[in-house]
């Protein structure tokens, strides 16, 4: 119910404030389908489509409760089959749209700029693929359209202040005077190329091992050794700990320490699972131990061992996001009625 009512909030919000601007936002400008108004059009029809798909499918479940009383949910195999279609298409033209003129653009004079940079994804999809070969293929050309996205914003950034063109004091002059919006955008493309490496690395070569392991068992992972030396007690302010001790190493030498616990509250009657992590760019390594319940008259204890690789940079991505966003809001230019005040006082000026 609370998800239901946020929704309702920001959908019946949205919808609201559309309707008392719409008659402002109308426009009568003409252009040809190869443009920047045209590309603005089509990122807005998918994002609206893949908007749609991802409500659908956390509302259906709730309509098909209130009208049958059955409980179903709808998981990932859904979202991948729907979500990423629409997303990837708009990822490609991410790194198109900035090249884009207004009205008409020209297609091989966007060629002759972008043509490297394809050939530098296509290097990165087959570096990954040789180095993957075990992953899925689509997660191979998400890997490759990511790095299409980020060398393209590199490229149209470095375009727009003449790097390696001037002199670096002048193009550091031009960044310097470069509206907030053109920093933003750069900022919040890098920042999606940053979420793609994040979902796809987290998702297509995370690796996962669920065993019974007694003190002295060692578990290969992503290329880390983990030994399980055991499980210590102790008593904690309020709990009872069950505390176990595993060593990482790698490449046969002990990196860090890994202490997962299982906490009982005897007050409250509840107990809760502490994971360990080593979190790292490269990736996050993840143990667990079991419920009590799961130790066995041998002493083994059931240890779950998760390794998800880049999942860190989806946090990266969604801060460069949210700050590239902040940094365009910022931007005088798109305030409507705030002129600046060197414009306002001349524009007191009298004629000669």
């Amino acid at each position: 119910m609370y998800i239901l009512g946020l929704l309702g909030v920001t959908i019946v919000g949205s919808l609201t404030l559309y309707a008392w601007r719409a008659p402002q936002l109308g426009s009568v400008g003409v252009f040809r389908p190869i443009s920047r108004e045209a590309g603005l059009l089509l990122n807005n029809l998918l994002l609206a489509t893949a908007t749609a798909t991802v409500l659908f499918g956390t509302l259906y479940p709730l309509f098909v409760e209130a009208v049958t009383e059955e409980k179903i949910s709808v998981g990932p195999p859904y979202f991948n089959a729907t979500f990423i279609p629409f997303m990837l298409p708009l990822v490609i033209i991410m790194g198109v749209g900035p090249f884009l003129s207004w009205k008409r653009a020209d297609l091989p004079g966007i060629w002759q700029r972008l043509r490297l940079i394809f050939g530098i994804a296509i290097g990165v999809a087959g570096i990954v693929w040789y180095l993957q070969t075990n992953g899925p293929l689509l997660a191979v050309v998400s890997i490759g359209i990511a790095a299409w996205v980020f060398f393209a914003t590199l490229r149209e950034w470095a375009l727009r202040i003449k790097l390696f063109d001037l002199p670096l004091s002048q193009s550091l002059r031009r960044a310097r005077n470069l509206p907030r919006s053109a920093h933003g955008m750069t900022l919040a493309h890098l920042g999606v190329a940053m979420l793609v490496l994040g979902f796809v690395g987290s998702t297509a070569w995370k690796e996962e091992r669920v065993l019974f392991a007694e003190p002295g068992s060692t578990v290969d992972i992503a290329g880390f050794e983990v030994i399980f030396d055991g499980v210590e007690r102790f008593r904690g302010p309020n709990y009872i700990a069950q505390q176990g001790q595993l060593r990482v190493l790698k490449d046969g030498r002990e990196i860090t320490l890994l202490r997962p616990e299982r906490r009982s509250y005897p007050v409250a009657g509840t107990s809760t699972t502490e994971s360990a992590i080593r979190s790292t760019l490269s990736g996050d390594l993840y143990v667990t131990i079991s419920e009590p319940a799961a130790e066995t008259a041998s002493g083994q204890w059931n240890l779950r061992i998760l390794y998800e690789p880049l999942v860190n940079w989806i946090w990266i991505g969604a801060t460069m996001l949210v700050l590239g966003g902040s940094l365009s809001l910022s931007d005088r230019r798109l305030r409507v009625g705030a002129p600046s005040p060197k414009s306002r006082s001349s524009a007191l000026q009298p004629a000669e």
